[in-house]
């Protein structure tokens, strides 16, 4: 019982996070100016929070899968998590500042806006097509190889995609 308490907080933070990250940013924004107003002296620590927050939030995913990893259901939802996350934050930069869903849904339908993100991340949608695919080779893993294979790449991936989302916050 306590594992899905855990799994439903972690899985609250994630979809306030989301729906943050389509609303611009501006509850973070607020929270972080907040925490500057009040000490300005070490902005430089609030800076590096603000830039691991992304990272955090893939470490949360990955130990919601490694709780669920049994369930294909939840292990597609967690693997989706990361990838929607960090396509939602390079539309975010791709857009501009977003007024909500209709912005991200016109940016998410656009071709260009595709084609220039392709131009210039391409590494990224590797990595979230690596990560993505790990993700879900983890519940259907049959051996212990495979699964352990499987999770070292879907872990090394969000670190990563999770490392270039903080840059792109900034």
């Amino acid at each position: 019982m306590k594992k899905w308490i855990f799994v439903v907080v972690l899985y609250g933070l994630g979809a306030l996070f989301l729906y943050d990250c389509v609303n611009g940013l501006k509850w973070i924004g607020e929270q972080f100016n907040t925490l500057v107003d009040l000490n300005a002296g070490n902005v430089y620590y609030y800076y590096l929070i603000f830039l691991m927050l992304p990272v955090l939030l893939v470490l949360m995913n990955y130990f919601i899968l490694r709780i669920r990893a049994k369930n294909p259901a939840f292990t597609f939802i967690n693997a989706m998590f990361v990838t929607i996350f960090i396509v939602l934050l390079m539309i975010n930069k791709s857009v501009g500042d977003l007024q909500g869903f209709k912005s991200v849904f016109e940016g998410m339908v656009d071709v260009e806006t595709w084609k220039v993100l392709w131009r210039v991340y391409p590494g990224i949608f590797v990595a979230l097509g690596l990560n993505f695919i790990s993700g879900i080779v983890i519940s259907e893993a049959k051996s212990k190889g495979t699964y352990l294979t499987a999770e070292f790449v879907y872990l090394l991936t969000g670190i990563i995609t999770g490392f270039i989302a903080g840059n792109m916050f900034l």
